[in-house]
């Protein structure tokens, strides 16, 4: 049976009010008349009281503790007008409490969603990047399996370019796996020098065929 703040002061209004009127009936000198008067002044007085302190105090600040945490379970932003605590109500604490972790909460599942979004794209460059010296040594390999391996000049061509780019594949593992102990703070970025005009000229031989 659910009850709300109407039922649960009406009923203590009239239970204050009755107690109160038996109360005063044990003096001989109290008339029916100013029992009676006693009994509705006190059952009104009670009624009001009560209801202002369970509607106000207690029962909208439950109502909106409840809304932060259905906003929290549906992952919905946080309405900042509905937050504003009522200085009387005993749960300012709690509510304050619960409203700093719904917002902690929230930003732990942005930031979540900006991550799966970064790692879907950075596995799809990933990916890319893998198929080229891939399928450059591949071409080579086939090639050479086709008949081109009886040709030495040829072969020995076909066969420094698949080993570069195998070379290739294994800087491409070895940066991954740098990567991967970066985040987890085992490893410290460091620079070389390295020749660019010789990495140009790699790059043509992997584009060659194409």
């Amino acid at each position: 049976m659910t009850f709300n703040s109407q039922a649960i002061a009406i009923l203590l209004a009239f239970f204050v009010a009755l107690v109160t009127t038996a109360f005063l009936s044990l003096f001989e000198e109290e008339t029916s008349t100013a029992l009676m008067v006693t009994f509705i002044i006190c059952l009104f007085a009670t009624y009001i009281l009560v209801y202002i302190i369970l509607e106000f105090v207690i029962f909208r600040e439950m109502k909106n503790i409840n809304e932060l945490l259905e906003n929290l379970r549906k992952s919905e932003p946080i309405n900042p007008k509905k937050i504003e605590t009522n200085q009387l109500s005993p749960f300012i604490k709690i509510k304050e409490d619960l409203h700093q972790f719904v917002v902690l909460k929230e930003r732990e599942i942005s930031d979540l969603r900006k991550m799966e979004a970064f790692r879907k794209e950075f596995i799809a460059d990933v990916s890319h990047e893998l198929k080229t010296p891939i399928f450059a040594a591949q071409g080579f390999v086939h090639t050479l399996l086709d008949g081109a391996v009886k040709d030495k000049s040829v072969r020995n061509r076909f066969l420094k370019k698949a080993a570069k780019s195998l070379d290739g594949l294994d800087m491409l593992v070895q940066d991954l796996l740098t990567l991967s102990q970066i985040e987890t703070g085992e490893i410290k970025m460091y620079f070389e020098d390295f020749d660019i005009r010789n990495m140009v000229e790699e790059i043509f031989e992997q584009f060659e065929n194409k």
